[in-house]
């Protein structure tokens, strides 16, 4: 008996048994009545020289399992094997809904656990919340004894702040923050006293006591003790708050060094625009300060406000060229607002991020503005409807491409802008980019005196056109 008809033999029912016919075929036989299984009116009878590859189950036992002569491996009834293959692919799926529905729980109740725990200090998404987490997560793990480094924590912590499901050792490392934190009635100085052991960071800080205010010398401001929350930010000039660096300050806050910061009234008494200390006044309020020592100014316009944060501000920090150019905007200097309308006319903005140039039309080069503008502001114009041409490519408005035309316009004003487009469309911004620093490489030709010579060099090619005459290199 073949290994096929062994098995068909185990799922007989009780009562029913093989029996081997003539010419090599079998039969199912009743050991009661002897009678042969019969299926449709006609004997059952099978081949038992089947080898395993052609045995097609499907065809052998789907007739017998109509019959009702067979089991399945308890004793019941037969199931075919895609049914049952169903039905574990049905359960699998059904567990893989309870795990997820369960981590999902499990997901939520941490995130609301840490956002709770640390509440006082600020949200879970504020910018450097997570860095610092990170580090205290790790400071209180090597204390445990279960070291794991800030890289390692990173990954999981925005999985939390997004409400993803992290592995039991992450949960432990946070569930040990939240009840370090949970553990002390003033949570703000336990966080940053934390925070300084877990980034090394000094722990002694020097306190004294706030001189009392000295009578009014006829200066042009006022020192008062005001509550936080009538302060604001007037991002119309102010640059925007350089989180990490306010953490790092609140870390190690000294009020004795505050001092005051320098702000605007806008309303008799009830609003006041910061004009300088924009971090001290955002670290003061993350470490829970109620009020802020403050110079307070009198009767400034905007105008007056944004030259006096220029002037407080330009020579003693690196600012970011866009936001001088946004303080000078402000505060309605003649230069900056003539350039603000020409890049506007022409459907270009000017921006502090070149990764944007190609999408948006973007200009970063605040400096090269001011140069084409200097020149004559019809060369500015003239570049900017040019440029028009390279609009949604690499590279589109870059500061030297935008050099380079104005060299090319300046040395000959009687250039025809048509071929100077053609000319953008067809060889584009990185071709005529590269072509000018080919030629620098070989001459001492400035950068943009190099793609104004390329430029040229292209625009001559054109047929039916008046030549340009190309400088040296």
């Amino acid at each position: 008996m073949s290994k096929m008809l062994r098995e068909l033999q185990r799922r007989l029912k009780p009562g029913w048994s093989l029996t081997k016919g003539r010419a090599g075929h079998w039969h199912i036989v009743n050991d009661e009545t002897g009678e042969f299984l019969t299926i449709e009116g006609k004997r059952w009878m099978t081949s038992g020289s089947w080898n395993e590859s052609g045995f097609d189950k499907k065809m052998l036992y789907g007739p017998l399992r109509s019959a009702g002569v067979l089991l399945n491996n308890k004793g019941s009834e037969y199931v075919d094997p895609e049914e049952l293959q169903r039905r574990r692919m049905a359960g699998r799926a059904q567990e893989l809904e309870v795990r997820r529905l369960n981590r999902e729980a499990v997901a939520k109740a941490l995130y609301d656990r840490m956002s709770e725990a640390v509440s006082p200090v600020g949200e879970l998404t504020r910018e450097g919340m997570s860095a610092d987490l990170c580090h205290i997560a790790a400071y209180l793990s090597r204390e445990a004894g279960e070291p794991m480094s800030p890289d390692l924590l990173q990954s999981s912590i925005h999985r939390v702040i997004h409400g993803g499901w992290i592995t039991p050792p992450y949960q432990q490392a946070w569930t040990r923050v939240c009840e370090e934190m949970e553990s002390h009635s003033d949570r703000i100085e336990h966080f940053f006293s934390l925070l300084r052991k877990a980034r090394g960071l000094p722990e002694t800080v020097v306190v004294t006591q706030p001189t009392p205010q000295g009578e009014d010398g006829g200066w042009a401001f006022e020192v008062l003790n005001l509550p936080i929350e009538v302060f604001m930010v007037d991002h119309t000039y102010q640059r925007p708050t350089p989180w990490p660096f306010v953490r790092k300050t609140a870390a190690t806050f000294d009020e004795s060094l505050v001092g005051t910061i320098d702000v605007a009234e806008r309303g008799k008494g009830s609003v006041f625009a910061i004009l300088d200390g924009q971090c001290r006044f955002e670290a003061c309020r993350l470490v829970g300060k109620k009020t802020i020592w403050a110079s307070v100014y009198r009767g400034l316009s905007l105008e007056e406000e944004a030259r006096f944060f220029l002037h407080k501000n330009q020579d003693r920090k690196a600012i970011h060229p866009y936001y001088l150019y946004k303080a000078l905007l402000a505060s309605n200097d003649e230069e900056t607002v003539a350039i603000e309308s020409i890049v506007l006319t022409h459907g270009y903005r000017v921006w502090m991020s070149t990764s944007q140039a190609e999408r948006d039309g973007s200009i970063a080069s605040i400096e090269v503005l001011r140069k084409l503008y200097r020149s004559g502001p019809e060369t500015l114009q003239v570049v900017l409807r040019v440029l028009d041409a390279t609009r949604g490519r690499p590279h589109a408005q870059a500061g030297s491409l935008l050099a380079g035309l104005g060299v090319v316009f300046l040395r000959h004003p009687e250039a025809s802008e048509e071929r100077v487009k053609e000319v953008l469309a067809l060889q584009g911004p990185d071709w005529l980019i590269g072509r000018g620093r080919e030629i620098k490489r070989d001459s001492t030709l400035p950068m943009a005196d190099s793609i104004g010579r390329a430029i040229a060099l292209e625009y001559n090619r054109g047929k039916g056109v008046k030549k340009l005459g190309v400088w040296a290199a």
